[in-house]
């Protein structure tokens, strides 16, 4: 036998099983990592300032097990909300604003549950700042296109997104962490943009060529935003009429368009359910059509398209109506045309008349967060009418109205709650004196402490 060239031996039986077992431990360690649930995205994102009721949102790589996932959940200050763990996503909704003047912890420790029953192997945790109540307007007067921001104490204002042309309307999505504003006058062709309300300039979402884009809605969900669009004609000189208006709904994400009106039928008024659900107005059916995207549709009979809100639970929606009084109607004198509210169900049609009797004029519904009370404006063809319409207030429960404002001059619109339904923020009108500017106004549900916010300002709504 040679020692320079020794005899080679092949691989010993034991050997060979402790590759064997190497090797499969290696696999399965790979499989484990490969199915293990990992952290995708957070939001709100750290280190900013976002709404002061902004949920908390965690995705996965994976469909995640509800309760050993909530387990592993933490944030401080600890504030009461509700936990939803769904596929692959956990979402914290406060009852309440976030605490203002701190950051907001949020964790989800490792340990956390897959569906699978596999464990997340590495935790994760970050902080976001609340930011004051606020509330968004349209300045008056502005020659760009601007969307301010206010507290809802007062002070002054700041920029919240900026635009190459003016603002005509906006919409801001339920976790206030965007919005999108439509620009360009009315009947002028016009685009539709994307703010994260950081104060600086929007991104253009849509651009919508020689048509007019507006009235942007943002699902509730934050993916969807619905909008008017209408063909203008070739240009800004082109004498043609416009057409009739129709309702397109956009995918935020990846830009996909969907046209769900009817074909030839003047369409407006995109309105998003709590749930889900898409309304709006068909002006030729006169109808306020409900549309789930899913390819079921109701209607609900109204015959003036006047605006309307939902109550939180999405089992009806409440607008105006407008009838006409002939009685006592001679040769040379006009009849009165009054507006009543009613609350309709919506699987039913059923109607509930919340105006009552009267020769009235009651317009502006305004629903509460927690859908007991009812914020309007009214006005009475009587010797209690003023010049314009003042805010009052309805408990739904038991259909008594109280009166919050007097301010005989101005009309009182564009009415919203705060998240909290403690407080009110509407636009003043005066009635008698077109030329003054509009006014922002806050006040208590309860008619205390009402404050003037802005001076010159349009559609003002909470940031939530």
């Amino acid at each position: 036998m040679s020692y320079l060239n020794p005899k080679r031996r092949g691989p010993t039986l034991f050997s060979v099983i402790a590759l064997l077992i190497l090797g499969a431990g290696a696999g399965l360690a790979a499989a484990f990592f490969a199915f293990a649930p990992r952290v995708t995205a957070v939001s709100p994102a750290g280190n900013i300032r976002t709404g002061s009721y902004a949920a908390i949102e965690i995705r996965f790589s994976t469909p995640m097990q509800a309760a050993c996932t909530a387990d592993h959940f933490t944030v401080e200050p600890s504030v009461e909300g509700d936990l939803v763990i769904a596929g692959d996503t956990l979402r914290f909704t406060p009852h309440s604003p976030w605490p203002s003047g701190g950051g907001v912890r949020a964790a989800i420790r490792a340990g956390a549950c897959s569906a699978r029953g596999l464990p997340l192997l590495a935790g994760r945790s970050w902080t976001f700042t609340p930011s004051l109540v606020r509330i968004a307007y349209i300045p008056s007067g502005e020659s760009t296109g601007l969307l301010m921001g206010l507290d809802a104490d007062g002070g002054d204002p700041a920029t919240l997104a900026q635009t190459p042309a003016l603002v005509q309307d906006f919409d801001i999505s339920r976790r206030g962490d965007f919005a999108v504003l439509s620009t360009g006058s009315y009947g002028r062709p016009g685009k539709l943009w994307l703010s994260r309300l950081d104060g600086g300039s929007a991104q253009l979402l849509l651009d919508c060529g020689a048509d007019s884009c507006r009235d942007p809605a943002i699902s509730p969900d934050g993916l969807l935003v619905a909008y008017t669009r209408q063909d203008i004609g070739a240009g800004p000189d082109d004498p043609a009429l416009p057409s009739g208006s129709f309702i397109e709904v956009l995918a935020i994400a990846d830009g996909r368009i969907r046209n769900i009106s009817i074909a030839g039928n003047t369409s407006d008024n995109p309105t998003w359910s709590p749930q889900g659900w898409l309304s709006f107005y068909d002006g030729v059916r006169q109808v306020v059509v409900i549309d789930d995207l899913a390819g079921g549709q109701t209607a609900v009979p109204n015959t003036t398209g006047a605006a309307w809100d939902w109550l939180p639970d999405g089992s009806a929606i409440i607008f105006p109506e407008l009838f006409v009084d002939l009685e006592g109607e001679t040769e040379g004198t006009s009849s009165n045309v009054y507006s009543i509210l009613f609350q309709v169900e919506v699987k039913t049609n059923r109607r509930n008349n919340l105006s009552g009797t009267g020769l009235l004029e009651d317009a502006s519904p305004a629903v509460s967060p927690d859908g007991n009370r009812l914020a309007f404006s009214r006005n009475f063809f009587d010797n209690r009418w003023t010049p314009g319409r003042q805010l009052w207030i309805m408990d739904l429960r038991t259909g008594s109205p109280r009166q919050i404002t007097r301010s005989p001059e101005y009309s009182h619109s564009s009415i919203h709650w705060s998240p909290d339904g403690a407080r009110l923020v509407y636009m003043m009108f005066h009635e008698t004196a077109p030329g003054d500017p509009p006014e922002i106004w806050s006040i208590q549900a309860d008619g205390s402490n009402p404050r003037r916010l802005v001076v010159g300002g349009f559609l003002p709504k909470w940031l939530p």
